[in-house]
């Protein structure tokens, strides 16, 4: 292995054990501004449509930044009804997604909905070995984006995601999220 997340004959390698285990899942504010929530104002607007999976963010959207990383969790009926968390390394521009581009940046876009998480890295080996073309595509526009305040304008143009679980299906997404700020 190469240190650009190749093999030495250029292909990408398998990723390790991503599980679910392994994706971030921000604490669920309860929207009575009592856990420094904005009262249940939703400070995300996300307009996105999806092909092989279904996920509501018509709850309350709470806005977490940590670090690199910008999530926006739906609360309804008091529980989490989808959360979509971006790990970004540039806050502007267009990114095309591929699982070579997530080992070799540290991308990561995690979309949790149904008990169900869909990221960008595939885990079929015939990838790898280049028996078969990679499911993750698509790309992300970054019109806007601070981590300082929390405000971003993201468009997904043809995102495919892979289940993490035992069905590897996949999960495409088209739209944009706009946040107004950090909820906490």
């Amino acid at each position: 292995m190469v240190s650009d997340g190749t093999n030495s004959d250029g292909g990408i390698k398998p990723p390790a054990d991503v599980g679910a285990a392994d994706v971030f899942v921000p604490p669920v504010p309860d929207g009575s501004g009592a856990d420094g929530s904005s009262s249940g104002q939703s400070k995300a607007t996300v307009t996105l449509t999806y092909s092989g999976c279904s996920a509501s963010f018509a709850g309350t959207n709470h806005v977490i930044v940590q670090n690199d990383t910008l999530t926006v969790s739906s609360v309804a009926s008091g529980g989490l009804s989808a959360s979509l968390q971006l790990v970004l390394k540039q806050t502007s521009g267009t990114i095309t997604l591929s699982t070579k581009h997530r080992q070799q940046t540290g991308t990561v876009v995690n979309l949790v909905t149904g008990g169900t998480t869909y990221t960008n890295i595939t885990f079929d080996t015939a990838v790898y070995t280049g028996q078969k073309p990679d499911p993750i595509k698509g790309t992300i526009t970054i019109n806007k984006l601070s981590f300082a305040t929390g405000v971003a304008d993201v468009r997904f143009s043809g995102v495919t995601l892979e289940n993490v679980g035992a069905s590897h299906g996949h999960c495409t997404l088209d739209g944009t999220v706009v946040t107004t700020g950090k909820s906490f």
